[in-house]
C-alpha cells in the first residue's frame, strides 16, 4: 500500500513539474517530464482529475512540436 502511494505522490510531482514547466514556456522541460511520466507511469497511472491537466499540456506539445 505504502508502494502505490509512493508511486502516485511522485507521479503528482511530476505532473505539477510539468505543469510548471508548461506555464514557464520551458516547453523542453515540460516535455522531457512528460515523456518521462509515459515512460515510468503510463497514462493507467494517471488520475482522472490529473488527466485532464496532462492531455491539455500533451496537446499543446504535440500541436506546435517542431
Amino acid at each position: 500500500m505504502r508502494e502505490e502511494r509512493d508511486k502516485l505522490l511522485q507521479t503528482y510531482e511530476l505532473l505539477f513539474a510539468m505543469d510548471k514547466a508548461w506555464r514557464d514556456g520551458d516547453r523542453e522541460k515540460a516535455a522531457h517530464i512528460l515523456a518521462e511520466l509515459e515512460k515510468v507511469y503510463g497514462v493507467d497511472m494517471l488520475q482522472e482529475e490529473a488527466l485532464s491537466l496532462y492531455e491539455l499540456i500533451r496537446a499543446d506539445l504535440q500541436k506546435n512540436a517542431p
